[in-house]
């Protein structure tokens, strides 16, 4: 019965995400000259840290020249009486919104395109822990497989886009911590989807001072018809009330088959419990 109400919480959530979040994404109205479809997909990196907590659901926006995106969704324990800090079985759900527009067509009759897309998972997943061994310092690995349905839509239609229209595939994704010291810590993300060969990945060296985590980030993240690296900072671990955490990142990215570039900020919040 609890695996049950476990998995209620999670999928009601990202149920609910696909009303609200369509608002959400519209927060910047911008343009460039290449497909920006990706959004920021790290947010549930579970810090080796925490001990008692059964439940972790994260939402945010972010924005740069190329895009906006919104996403919410949560992670749980599926194995009465364990925590994060105990190896076992996760399970995840979460779903995004993404608004885009591009420019395509021959220079002297280019045209814009506005693009939409809206992503939807639900994922099993495994964590393990692992105390130091040799040259392996104190971390966790998490893997997870499970499907993902993918939405695409376009103002016009675009014989060069190979990413429009909907797809149902399977996702997977790999989270790996390692605590390197008292105050320095890694962390990096993998994820691929079969729907339009989607994919994302991150790493993020992370330094603890006065209850913060502050670091450098390194994203890429792509898809059949773009691809985009980008390097930033961020600062995670804000407290705004009680268990609610925020998370607050920035820096450049630049999208690698169009050859623009351009800033991007990403804001979150995460509740453990």
């Amino acid at each position: 019965m609890q695996f049950i109400k476990n998995v209620f919480k999670v999928c009601l959530l990202a149920v609910i995400s696909l009303v609200l979040l369509p608002q959400l994404s519209h927060a910047s109205d911008n343009s460039n000259n290449g497909i920006s479809t990706s959004f920021r997909d790290d947010t549930t990196i579970i810090d080796s840290n925490y001990v008692d907590e059964t439940y972790l659901f994260f939402t945010g926006f972010g924005f740069s020249n190329a895009a906006s995106y919104a996403y919410v969704g949560g992670v749980t324990t599926l194995e009465a009486g364990k925590s994060f800090s105990d190896d076992g079985v996760l399970f995840r759900a979460s779903a995004a919104v993404v608004d885009y527009d591009y420019r395509t067509g021959p220079a002297a009759s280019e045209f814009k395109i506005d693009g939409d897309a809206n992503v939807a998972e639900m994922m099993i997943g495994y964590q393990k822990h692992f105390d130091k061994t040799g040259f392996i310092p104190v971390g966790r690995a998490t893997v997870y497989v499970g499907p993902e349905f993918h939405n695409q839509h376009l103002s016009s239609a675009d014989d060069g886009n190979r990413v429009q229209g909907s797809e149902f595939g399977l996702k997977t994704q790999a989270e790996i911590v390692f605590n390197l010291t008292d105050t320095i810590s890694t962390s990096a993300l993998s994820n691929y989807s079969t729907n339009f060969q989607t994919y994302f990945a991150s790493v993020k060296p992370a330094y603890a001072t006065h209850d913060l985590l502050i670091g450098p980030e390194v994203i890429v993240s792509g898809n059949e018809s773009f691809d985009e690296q980008k390097m930033g900072v961020y600062v995670s671990d804000i407290d705004i009330y009680g268990p609610v955490k925020a998370r607050i990142a920035s820096g450049y990215g630049r999208a690698a088959r169009s050859d623009d570039s351009s800033y991007y900020i990403d804001f979150g919040l995460s509740l453990r419990y």
